[in-house]
């Protein structure tokens, strides 16, 4: 296949989600475990999804090697099992720590195999014959955190890091026995980084849904709106103002029509280098102390434990199959993190003296489906006089997937005004 497909990616720190061509919104969780002790002569379980049987092989920007006119590739590569996988090798499990994402080649490494599984799947599931692929081309939208996109040189490691040819390697026998593709190249000749937390704020204002694209230009000047995406290890804080738009052509009458553009303003934007994770992390560290023969618990046990399966004899919080109880630890943890974020933005409404001009505080993320840190978040900015009705915690979309569906959205329109303006594009 010579085409070049669009796709969106967001390595997040708890989940790498993806967008497809075709709409299909991926989600993997984020954590690794060496394959070194996977034995396959053991395990005749090949049905079910390849999801549960990611077993890969990453050879980051293979035509740049020594050996790249080899087709031996056996001894080079990242290997490693991504997701529910790991379950095989659960001593080596890894989750993803705090590390800036522009300096973990493991994380570029689990994407590039979410891009490849993802694409597999989307064009199954539409009926195409996939066995004899062996090659993808991709134009790619993904995203770093505000601190880190602040950085020129990291932006730049992070696109270069994608740029390219790469080889992905299915290890898992339910490929090969389900006529997917063992091994495939991805080309990608194309790779715009975004902002986490900008790409979904523009997203949900310019949903013709939103309650903004019903208001007058003369109604929504000047005024602000603040995105606050609760990832696991950073909080964006993305602020936008609704500004004149200056038509510098025309010879400004007094009778032309106003015109009003939300953008997103330095100034009223912050990254937190704090996250959920951080708190999860917080309360497995509060729980080990107490009881320091609890055996190795990760964020997803702590995520577990929130759902609804956690709830035993009427109460809430336990991890499944245990009797490790989190919710008063969790809680004393996320009411603080939520303080750190009400705080922060409270000092940028009030250094910019913008209190008055707020019109909505969204909140995204997987934090925003936290009630406790929901429900903090409010009570600290109604102390400084901030109506807790207009922070509202976006349910619809999905606020954990908004990200991913942003990135593609601005990767289609970036490409359609290179088509527009015959700006050739890699792909």
């Amino acid at each position: 296949m010579d085409n070049y497909f669009n796709i969106s990616i967001d390595g997040g720190n708890s989940t790498i989600k993806s967008k497809m061509p075709d709409g299909t919104i991926m989600a993997f969780d984020n954590i690794v475990a060496s394959a070194s002790k996977v034995n396959y002569t053991q395990d005749e379980n090949l049905s079910g999804s390849g999801l549960s049987k990611l077993d890969i092989t990453v050879i980051r920007n293979f035509d740049k090697l020594d050996n790249r006119n080899s087709d031996d590739y056996s001894e080079i590569g990242n290997r490693f099992l991504l997701g529910k996988m790991t379950a095989q090798n659960g001593a080596s499990r890894r989750p993803r720590t705090d590390k800036m994402k522009g300096n973990d080649p493991q994380l570029v490494d689990s994407m590039l195999g979410s891009i490849a599984y993802s694409m597999l799947y989307s064009l199954n599931k539409q009926k195409k014959n996939i066995a004899d692929i062996k090659t993808l081309g991709i134009n790619l939208g993904t995203g770093l955190p505000f601190h880190e996109w602040m950085i020129p040189e990291q932006r730049e490691k992070f696109k270069e890091y994608f740029l390219g040819n790469h080889i992905v390697k299915f290890n898992h026998p339910w490929f090969e026995n389900n006529r997917f593709p063992t091994e495939l190249e991805i080309r990608i000749g194309l790779t715009k980084v975004f902002v986490e937390g900008e790409s979904s704020a523009n997203y949900i204002l310019n949903n013709v849904e939103n309650e903004f694209q019903n208001k007058s230009p003369e109604e929504l000047l000047d005024t602000s709106i603040f995105f606050i995406d609760m990832g696991a290890f950073t909080t964006e804080v993305i602020g936008k103002m609704f500004l004149e738009v200056i038509n510098e052509e025309e010879f400004g009458y007094d009778d032309e029509p106003l015109v009003v553009e939300h953008r997103t303003l330095p100034n009223l934007s912050d990254g937190i280098k704090k996250g959920i994770g951080h708190v999860m992390n917080d309360t497995i560290t509060a729980l080990k102390n107490k009881n320091p023969k609890i055996d190795k618990l990760t964020r997803k046990d702590i995520e577990e434990a929130l759902k609804p399966k956690g709830r035993r004899g009427g109460k809430d919080g336990y991890i499944p199959g245990t009797d490790i109880n989190v919710l008063e630890d969790f809680r004393r943890s996320a009411k603080a993190y939520a303080k750190e974020i009400a705080e922060s933005l409270q000092d940028i409404i009030n250094t910019n003296e913008i209190k008055g001009k707020i019109r909505k505080i969204y909140l995204l993320g997987g934090g925003s489906m936290i009630r406790v840190v929901v429900d903090e978040v409010k009570r600290v900015l109604a102390e400084d006089d901030i109506n807790p009705q207009i922070v509202i915690a976006i349910s619809k979309p999905n606020p954990v997937a908004l990200n991913v569906v942003g990135y593609y959205n601005e990767l289609e329109d970036y490409l359609e005004l290179a088509e527009e303006e015959g700006v050739i594009v890699n792909g």
